[in-house]
């Protein structure tokens, strides 16, 4: 601009930046993927449609080596791909999958939270409304979810149109960046004409969208010009000026500096208090937000012109303490999402772990991490039982007298253990469960509180039991075989448990069942027998995933020579998974876990992560080590000196590397650190190569040995108990005497 507008008689003006502003936490996550992927991987990088709505991001990006394309057949083979914070549809997935595209998502979490809502009501047999702009990306995403097909509205004029088969069977969800207020206007047609129509109200509206537009008219109500900085292709910075202009005042839509027009400014003067503001308009709110821009001479910069006076911000208040709060929480979600995504269409078509669950897990992971909780249980490890039937020489969980083996909790003792732990998963080990008489109850009891259930079991009762339980994403049978029938014969010392577990998983599986395969790996197992039986878990055998780890030397276990020390496991399980690659193994646990087996993670175990509730009670300090026990699990989490346990710490720990001590710790970290997980999961597991540092292990303190003592303090227990029950039944039996 050759001269700033004519604003008062010092030439000055006064610039109100707008707060919130700059880019919402879902944008700013699209942007870092692909920045970080060209970092990781180097250009060229693919992104179909425009990452986000701004085209000074998009022309940054493309300059730094990303490639946008609006096609998929676009992207040659193999080139890394990434797809928009918009969304896309099932169908690009499946093209992506076909042609073997290593695939980022960048999809928005609030926009896959609309997609998972709109296929929970498809399931429920309901016809799919989309509140929304037609040829929008977002709109066409969230359509490409619904396998039907859905309606899409913008007005209540286009709702009065409608026509669907049930009127009794509909459901709505909305596009993530509409005006609150328009959108509400659709839904209070929709309702008036489907008084039983389902839907999110407008709470998918991007909470940095519904804040934004909210300000603009609140600010509009004191200034004379608003510049909006964003694209005009966007749907959010068109609908912020479109408010602007519905409330009164001049607003202009810009892309940077160069589009100001001098006479914009004419006749904006001083009044009031002395000063007319102009409030240069910099924010961001979901897929299509403008960029704050100071750095690049945008509108909003006013020493980039001589004309622009003092620069104030809006609205700093303690609302805006809640904004960046919920911002922090959308980007915690978003590192984990991002994560625990599915990346190509075969692992959807195939899931290892149900969305729903990563969902809900992940949602628990992120509301603990915000309160500032330290140390939270993520599964259960709720034992009813030590009881078996098998004597595996690796076992050292039912070494115990038969008035031990024949204790049971009830399923009260159960429920109520469920509900004091709080964890989302939990996992009945045992023991065999199913001869618990009322596994089922429990279980049912379980999934009613909507946790996931892992129910394990050798499978030997499986077949006879079935009819105990229905189907849901909320059960997995997790089923012990420790590799192909020579092998797992051998290690449960019983010929024929192997057929009869595979027929059993293939009856489970022919009802609707999930079921994993749970497979123990010890020493002088080949690495190319176990890589074979991994292929007959995923090809033949249909297992919607696989557990491993590396057998833990319980001390009571009759068979002491054959546990993997921490060298031996990483050097087998580097050999795995080299035998693994490019292979569609689908393992149940995370990225980073696998990779710790491979000796490339430095991790100390989470044993507060999986408590265990057994017939004595709580038991200290985790599933594999009971050295106390507590009545009750806050007793557990507060009395528990667990600085005390662990590899490096405690001798009994020293070759531990099992799942359920090291998998907690891993989930953390995917979602403390999510690009190195995602590197993981892309790139595979690195099995040559130096290996991570090893903890040392000389100032580990002696392990000590009180399992005897437990097991006398129980005897005497049950002992005094049956005791006092034989004395009252005793007393009930005697014949009552008259006093005289």
């Amino acid at each position: 601009m050759e001269q700033g507008p004519n604003v008062g008689d010092n030439g000055s003006m006064q610039v109100i930046l707008a707060e919130p502003r700059g880019f919402c936490a879902g944008v700013e996550r699209a942007i870092e993927i692909v920045e970080r992927a060209l970092e990781v991987f180097g250009p060229p990088v693919y992104v179909r449609h425009e990452i986000v709505h701004n085209k000074r991001v998009v022309d940054d990006l493309r300059k730094k080596g990303a490639v946008f394309v609006e096609e998929i057949d676009e992207v040659p083979e193999g080139a890394v791909t990434i797809f928009s914070a918009h969304g896309v549809s099932e169908k690009v997935e499946s093209e992506a999958g076909r042609r073997n595209l290593p695939v980022i998502d960048a999809t928005c979490p609030l926009v896959a939270k609309v997609h998972i809502e709109a296929r929970r009501y498809e399931g429920e047999g309901r016809e799919i409304i989309l509140i929304g702009h037609d040829g929008h990306p977002e709109v066409e995403g969230t359509s490409g979810r619904v396998k039907n097909g859905v309606h899409i509205v913008a007005t209540p004029a286009d709702v009065a149109g409608l026509e669907v088969a049930n009127p009794d069977k509909v459901a709505y969800v909305t596009q993530t960046t509409l005006s609150v207020d328009d959108t509400r206007d659709v839904i209070d047609a929709l309702t008036s004409r489907f008084p039983s129509i389902s839907g999110p109200d407008v709470k998918d509206i991007c909470y940095a969208t519904q804040n934004r537009q909210a300000s603009v008219r609140k600010l509009a109500e004191e200034v004379e010009l608003i510049l909006v900085v964003g694209a005009r292709n966007s749907s959010n910075s068109n609908r912020l000026r479109e408010i602007g202009e519905e409330m009164g005042v001049p607003t202009h839509l810009i892309d940077d500096a160069r589009d100001l027009d001098p006479t914009w400014f004419d006749g904006v003067r001083r009044g009031g208090r002395d000063r007319r503001r102009v409030r240069a308009r910099r924010t961001g709110a979901g897929p299509g937000r403008p960029a704050a821009g100071d750095q690049h001479g945008g509108a909003s910069d006013p020493g980039r012109d001589p004309g622009a006076g003092a620069v104030q911000t809006a609205g700093r208040t303690g609302r805006g303490q809640r904004q960046r709060q919920g911002a922090e929480a959308c980007r915690r979600c978003a590192r984990w999402l991002s994560v625990l995504r599915r990346h190509d269409a075969h692992e959807r078509s195939a899931m290892s772990v149900p969305l729903i669950q990563k969902v809900r897990v992940g949602a628990y992971i992120v509301s603990k991490k915000l309160r500032g909780e330290k140390r939270y249980p993520l599964v259960l490890m709720l034992e009813p039982l030590f009881r078996c039937n098998l004597a595996c020489p690796g076992c050292g969980k039912i070494d115990y007298p038969p008035e031990i083996l024949n204790q049971r909790l009830s399923v009260d003792e159960c429920l109520q253990s469920v509900d004091e732990c709080g964890a989302p998963m939990v996992s009945i080990p045992g023991g065999e469960p199913l001869i618990h008489p009322e596994i089922g109850e429990i279980v049912a009891g379980i999934i009613a509180r909507k946790k996931f259930v892992y129910l394990c079991t050798n499978a030997l009762l499986l077949k006879k039991k079935l009819d105990l339980f229905t189907p849901t994403k909320y059960l997995t049978f997790s089923v012990h075989l420790d590799g192909l029938e020579e092998e797992h014969d051998h290690a449960v010392d019983q010929p024929g448990t192997f057929k009869r577990a595979v027929a059993a998983i293939k009856e489970a599986r022919r009802r609707g069942f999930r079921v994993n395969v749970n497979a123990t790996v010890f020493d002088g197992h080949p690495a190319e027998r176990l890589a074979a039986f991994f292929d007959f878990v995923t090809d033949e055998l249909g297992a919607d995933a696989i557990t491993v780890s590396p057998g833990y030397s319980y001390e009571r276990a009759p068979d002491q020579q054959h546990f993997l020390n921490r060298s031996k496991t990483k050097e087998l399980f580097r050999e795995i998974f080299a035998l693994g690659a490019g292979k569609k193994w689908r393992f149940s646990q995370s990225s980073l876990f696998l990779d710790f087996l491979a000796g490339n993670q430095s991790f100390q175990c989470t044993p507060w992560g999986n408590p265990t509730r057994n017939v004595f009670g709580w038991q200290k300090p985790c599933y594999l080590i009971g050295e106390g026990y507590t009545g009750s699990f806050r007793a557990l989490m507060e009395e528990t000196d667990w600085d005390s346990y662990g590899t490096g710490r405690y001798e009994k720990c020293a070759d531990c590397m099992v799942h359920c001590g090291y998998e907690p710790t891993a989930a953390e970290h995917s979602l403390s650190r999510p690009w190195a997980a995602l590197m993981v999961k892309l790139r595979g597991i690195r099995t040559t190569g130096p290996m991570a540092p090893e903890i040392d292990l000389s100032q580990a303190r002696p392990a000590e040995y009180i399992f005897d003592r437990h097991v006398q303090e129980k005897l005497r227990d049950i002992r005094l108990a049956e005791e006092a029950a034989s004395q009252t039944q005793e007393k009930g039996r005697r014949p009552a005497t008259n006093a005289a």
